[in-house]
């Protein structure tokens, strides 16, 4: 008997993360919906190629669509692995 894994899915998806073009493409967005926060990193071979500013600007569309949501923005190098 094949187990139902239904269960385990996302019954809905509040936005879409993409836009046509990729011109605001994001590496990693994190969303915990039971309690309204989002992060959103960065990553990059060197960390002083990473810009936090740039990351914000990006996630500007999705942060609108997220009212209520608390944001958060980071940069992930491989000194960080």
């Amino acid at each position: 008997m094949e187990k139902d894994n239904t269960s385990l899915r996302p019954k809905h998806r509040p936005f879409r993360t993409w836009e046509k073009g990729n011109q605001n493409e994001i590496d990693i967005v994190a969303v915990n919906s039971l309690h309204k926060v989002v992060d959103f990193y960065e990553i990059k071979k060197r960390k002083s190629a990473i810009r936090i500013s740039h990351l914000e600007k990006k996630a500007e569309k999705i942060m609108q669509k997220l009212e209520g949501f608390t944001f958060g923005f980071y940069g992930l190098s491989m000194e960080d692995m």
